[in-house]
């Protein structure tokens, strides 16, 4: 006997699907919201410029053991400058109107985690 499958076939996602995110924007302050959306393409080339920095090392290692260790090495030691980096572009999509539970379900990360972070790039912006 045949089985027939008569369950509905998905098309597969495309990228841009494969990458939405379902986070609603609900500014409390409409001015600190404006700034902290213009702020957000600086913000996330400081992400991207603290990750490529600890990582180029790594993308040329020669066939030794001390490079590769020394290039690793490098690329820990820039840890701190990207999450400091996240830090404030998370705080700046938080100010842009992403509730805090949005953040934490869009980026799959404990929603204490993102208060946190949230406050270390507050503290970071006032020192």
């Amino acid at each position: 006997m045949q089985r027939i499958d008569n369950t509905p076939r998905r098309l597969p996602l495309t990228e841009t699907e494969r990458n939405r995110t379902m986070a609603r924007f609900t500014p409390a302050d409409p001015v600190r919201a404006a700034e902290a959306v213009a702020a957000l393409p600086a913000a996330a080339r400081e992400v991207a410029a603290a990750a490529a920095n600890s990582v180029v090392a790594l993308a040329e290692v020669p066939a030794d053991p001390q490079a590769a260790l020394d290039a690793y090495a490098t690329m820990r030691r820039g840890a701190d400058a990207i999450r400091a980096a996240e830090d404030l572009l998370i705080l700046r999509l938080h100010e842009a109107g992403a509730s805090v539970a949005g953040l934490a379900n869009a980026l799959s990360i404990n929603r204490l985690t993102i208060e946190r972070r949230i406050a270390a790039a507050k503290a970071a912006r006032n020192a």
